[in-house]
């Protein structure tokens, strides 16, 4: 297959073609009159003379647009291994004996290098890794795979595949039991409504009987026999202050350390939020039970008591935008609901106010919707043949082609679609063609896409941005990865730059093993969404066309939340519909968490200063949105609230913030104060404005104090998790590798000797081919330009 990394060239070829048609028409010279005979000579050499021209700029075009096919061949290295060996003490309850032998008779067939990795309590395989790890070798680790410290060990084999390194691993089998405990839940909640917190045992070796015991200031609230890993619920009310929830579970296992676990919760009184409503409102049951909540009809002149106001369907000119703003700036929140009074209807427009807000009032402009530009980025890369994830069947490769298609049909007909794939460079799959009538092309494209070598999320997104930068209209990338990227700083650079171009990106996650947390970081420096496979409907929301109707004329429009992995929306599953609502569009710095179901703006948000401030486009359901604060679907609204509070402690002349920790981490202390907190053992920095910060190292487990501030210091992290990682044959898979048993000796020496004969693919360039050819046709112009008019004259 030949493709073009500049593309864009041979759209001039025919406007240079007419340029050199003129040119060469046109006589420069006044001559004198020619007879019959000679003036046919003068016409055939011009058309000559235009052929070959034309025939040079032409290929002068297509060598610039660079095209170039893929060159597979075979790379012959040394049939050579090295062996990493983890010596931390997780990897005493696996069962090693068998890997002394293991090596030794690798070393009589190979050569074998045999190093160490992680010892103690630390497990930095990644760091080791990245440390040995040469490019174009050979790699066979014999670890729990539990990394807990330095580099991701995912990340570092990402890396290790784009070098063209191959790393495996020995699977292990548990030779001794244990069982670990662990308390999941919120750190800071409020005295409004229970909490509730899992209680989370594992168990490596084999499933056994114990007790599970749990405490809640020293009292016993739960007490009964478990066999086999559980997660218990504990649910609990607490009064303000520090409390301390103590785990133990009885049993006779290989590490003792990790049988106890202790966990902090602290209670913050409810915040103290404003109501602002010229009318009574269902919102006032909900603020009532949940917030110190006060409820007035008009702004008032000092705001400084409260965590944040709410209006609901107040105009611009009730609203005193200024000092609202200064209020926000300082790290409060703000919540706007909509309505007939609001928004465009109550003069928002143009105003100070719609300054602050995430939203702008007004409707998407028409040729917007009529003028879409998609790129659909495809990551090939040797990290999706891995398997999709626990219970399916099919590779990433395979789920990713089917989602590219997915996307191919979710698209309306009038939208425009390219498609780029990429490995650790970037290629034209398909150019931009109208989704109508070439379906059966795209999808036979991307069918037909192979997948291997390493991952470079930026190189992709860099050919996207080139094709999309020169169009108008709305124009945005779709990637598709598991976003298992070497280098990641450079995608969000990329990312960026096409966001600051006016192009957004969404991604689509890829496996069970995606890396979540960078895939949502490229959207949200692309200004677009993350999104999970079964979340691929929402793209249609996104590039739909807006309601044509608004409020009281159309009857039900049905609510989709478009972002959920923001904290507003994280688990929502909204039910029913609204009513009316109204007009409005996201701010560029904003993020559209819900709309309807044809993307008209329903919950906004975005920050100002410090502050945060959420936008309901639409109103408090005593008319337009009952449904919105039924019992499903009102949570929306509570997290929107919780979310504009934030920190409960804002608020407070004094407060003190330290976070539980695993033994060997360091202990933060962070204050809020007036004044250079003192405390015995701590030696305290200013920060900030009125905060200060401390840190130390606890020397062993248990509860500390200081300031009045309880914090829980459990056992190392190593024995948080014990067995081989469930994780470790999918990260392997990437670069290549699988696991193997101890006795696996002929297999191992088998995939060492066919890995060391490498299947390389690289891009072979034409242009040169392009450039020679244009070179001998330009001279073969002149000569026969010269032979010709000697003849004439």
């Amino acid at each position: 297959m030949v493709g073009f990394q500049n593309p864009a060239a041979l759209a001039l070829i025919v406007p240079v073609l007419v340029v050199v048609a003129l040119v060469v028409r046109h006589d420069f010279v006044k001559s004198k009159r020619l007879d019959a005979s000679a003036l046919r000579a003068r016409l055939r050499l011009r058309f000559v003379v235009l052929f070959l021209r034309s025939l040079v700029f032409v290929l002068l075009l297509v060598a610039v647009a660079s095209p170039f096919s893929l060159r597979s061949f075979v790379k012959s290295g040394s049939p050579s291994l090295t062996v990493y060996v983890d010596n931390s003490s997780s990897m005493e309850v696996l069962d090693t004996s068998g890997v002394p032998a293991l090596i030794k008779e690798l070393e009589a067939r190979i050569p074998v290098r045999v190093r160490s990795l992680g010892s103690g309590s630390r497990s930095a395989i990644g760091d080791s890794l990245l440390a040995g790890v040469e490019g174009d070798d050979n790699v066979l680790v014999v670890t729990d795979g539990r990394n807990n410290g330095g580099r991701s060990l995912g990340d570092m084999l990402v890396l290790a595949a784009s070098l063209n390194s191959t790393v495996s691993a020995v699977s292990l089998e548990p030779s001794h039991y244990d069982s670990s405990v662990a308390v999941i839940g919120p750190r800071v909640v409020t005295n409004a409504d229970e909490s509730v917190f899992d209680v989370v045992v594992n168990q490596v070796g084999g499933m056994r009987g114990y007790r599970l015991v749990v405490y809640v200031d020293d009292e016993e609230v739960h007490s009964d026999a478990y066999s086999g890993s559980a997660v218990v619920s504990v649910s609990r009310q607490f009064a303000e202050g520090y409390h301390v929830i103590r785990v133990e579970i009885d049993t006779d296992d290989f590490f003792s350390e990790n049988n106890v676990f202790y966990k902090v919760v602290k209670v913050e009184p409810k915040p103290k939020v404003l109501l602002v409503s010229k009318s009574p409102t269902p919102l006032s049951n909900i603020f009532n039970s949940l917030y110190d909540a006060a409820s007035v009809s008009s702004l008032p002149s000092s705001l400084e008591s409260f965590s944040a106001v709410v209006f609901n369907d107040i105009s611009a000119k009730d609203i005193d935008a200024d000092a609202l703003s200064r209020y926000v700036i300082d790290g409060n929140g703000l919540v706007v609901f909509g309505g007939r009074n609001s928004y465009d209807m109550g003069g928002y427009k143009g105003s100070v106010f719609e300054g602050m807000l995430p939203v702008i009032v007004g409707r998407p402009k028409e040729q917007v919707q009529k003028d879409v530009s998609i790129v659909l980025l495809i990551d090939i890369s040797g990290s999706t043949g891995s398997g999709f994830g626990r219970g399916v069947s099919a590779s990433v490769e395979e789920v990713e082609k089917a989602l590219a298609v997915g996307v191919i049909d979710s698209l309306r007909k009038t939208d425009k679609v390219a498609v780029v794939a990429f490995n650790t460079e970037a290629y034209l799959v398909s150019d931009l063609v109208k989704v109508l009538g070439n379906e059966d092309y795209l999808k036979g494209r991307i069918s037909r896409l192979d997948f291997r070598d390493g991952t470079l999320i930026g190189e992709g997104i860099v050919a996207a941005r080139r094709i999309l930068a020169p169009l108008e209209g709305s124009r945005y990338i779709i990637l598709l990865s598991d976003g298992k990227s070497a280098y990641k700083g450079d995608d969000l650079r990329a990312s960026e730059i096409a966001s600051n171009l006016g192009i957004k990106l969404f991604t689509i996650g890829v496996g069970e093993s995606t890396n979540r947390e960078h895939m949502q970081a490229l959207a949200n420096a692309g200004n677009g969404y993350y999104f999970e496979p079964k979340e691929l409907e929402r793209l249609s929301i996104v590039f739909g066309s807006a309601e044509d109707g608004v409020s009281a004329g159309v009857s039900d429009f049905p609510l989709e939340v478009l972002n959920g992995h923001h904290f507003i929306t994280s688990g929502v599953r909204l039910s029913g519909s609204i009513s009316g609502y109204n007009q409005v569009v996201p701010k560029p710095s904003a993020d559209l968490l819900v709309s309807t179901a044809r993307n008209s703006p329903v919950l906004s948000v975005s920050r100002l200063g410090l502050g945060r401030i959420a936008a309901f486009s639409t109103d408090d359901g005593s008319s337009w949105a009952p449904q919105l604060f039924g019992r499903d679907n009102s949570v929306l609204v509570t997290r929107a609230v919780n979310w504009a509070v934030g920190d409960l402690g804002r608020k407070k002349d004094f407060d003190v913030d330290a976070k539980d920790i695993f033994l060997g981490d360091e202990m933060a202390v962070n204050v809020v104060s007036g004044s250079l907190p003192v405390a015995e053992g701590l030696k305290f920095a200013k920060v900030g404005k009125r905060l200060y910060s401390a840190s130390f190292t606890p020397d062993g487990t248990g509860l500390q104090h200081f300031l009045g501030v309880v914090a829980a210091v459990n056992y190392e992290f190593e024995y948080a998790s014990l067995g081989v990682s469930a994780e470790l044959e999918r990260q392997v898979s990437v670069t290549g590798g699988r696991m193997f048993g101890v006795d696996d000796v002929g297999a191992i020496v088998d995939k060492v000797r066919a890995d060391s004969r490498r299947v390389v693919t690289e891009p072979v360039s034409y242009s040169w081919v392009f450039l020679l050819l244009a070179l001998l046709v330009f001279l073969g112009d002149v000569a026969f330009r010269r032979l010709k008019e000697g003849r004439i004259k």
